[in-house]
C-alpha cells in the first residue's frame, strides 16, 4: 500500500509533467528570432568580442575573409577584440529562420550592416549577409555552432 509520502511524490510528479509546454514550431522559431535580436543588442551595449564570444558554443567556427575559419568560442572573442563598442556598429535583420523537427538545431539568414569609424574620421559601411545556424545546448540555450 503507498504511503501519503509516495501519494504526495507522485502527485507532485504529475503536476510538474503536466506543467512543461510544449512549444509549437512558430514559437521556437520566435524564440531563435529573439536570440538574434538579443545577440545584436549585445553587440551594440558590450561589444563584439563578448557577444560573439557569448553566444559562441565552444566548438563553433566563423566563416571569414578569403573563405577563412575562425575555430572556437576562444578564438572567435579574440578576433573581434581589435573593434571598440565605439567606433563599430552591427546591425542584422532575420529574413528567414528555421528549425529542426526536434527543435535541436535552427538556421537563420538576413541582411547585415557593419559600420566602422577610421582614425581618419572617416566612416566606412559595408552592407552583406549572414548565415547562422544554432545549437540547443543541455541547458536549453541557444549557441551559434556556424556564423
Amino acid at each position: 500500500m503507498l504511503s501519503n509520502h509516495h501519494i504526495l511524490v507522485i502527485l507532485l510528479i504529475l503536476f510538474f509533467c503536466s506543467c512543461k509546454k510544449n512549444h509549437t514550431k512558430d514559437e521556437y522559431i520566435q524564440e531563435i528570432i529573439k536570440i538574434e535580436k538579443d545577440f545584436e543588442k549585445m553587440v551594440a551595449d558590450s561589444g563584439m568580442s563578448l557577444a560573439f564570444k557569448y553566444y559562441a558554443a565552444d566548438n563553433a567556427v566563423m566563416l571569414r575573409k578569403n573563405d577563412s575559419i575562425i575555430h572556437g568560442k576562444e578564438a572567435i572573442g579574440n578576433y573581434y577584440s581589435k573593434y571598440s563598442t565605439d567606433s563599430i556598429w552591427l546591425n542584422w535583420d532575420v529574413e528567414y529562420a528555421d528549425i529542426s523537427d526536434d527543435a535541436t538545431l535552427a538556421y537563420t539568414w538576413g541582411n547585415s550592416t557593419f559600420k566602422i569609424l577610421r582614425k581618419t574620421g572617416v566612416t566606412e559601411t559595408f552592407k552583406g549577409k549572414f548565415h547562422t545556424v544554432w545549437k540547443r545546448q543541455k541547458d536549453g540555450f541557444w549557441k551559434f555552432v556556424w556564423d
